[in-house]
């Protein structure tokens, strides 16, 4: 884990999630699967003003930090068309 000022920050395989999916073609929306729990979350591009965020790739080639916003719904699996595991 890194610290910028009060900021915590976790590379993806340092935070415990495995990433699916941009959820928009800006790359602001991701879809993480908990690794342990399976539980799917969505997180939002936040790389300055969160507490503490994990850092993804960008096509660009840099990482931008993303907080936790919420557990994926339905409405968001229907968007990025992918169906929760049974």
């Amino acid at each position: 884990m890194k610290e910028r000022g009060s900021q915590r920050r976790d590379t993806l395989e340092e935070s415990g999630y495995e990433f699916i999916n941009y959820l928009t073609e800006a790359e602001d929306e991701a879809l993480l699967r908990g690794r342990v729990t399976g539980e799917l979350s969505v997180w939002y591009s936040n790389d300055g003003y969160a507490g503490y965020v994990i850092e993804l790739p960008q096509s660009s080639g840099g990482v931008c930090g993303f907080e936790f916003a919420h557990e994926a719904t339905e409405d968001d699996l229907e968007n990025f068309n992918y169906s929760i595991p049974a």
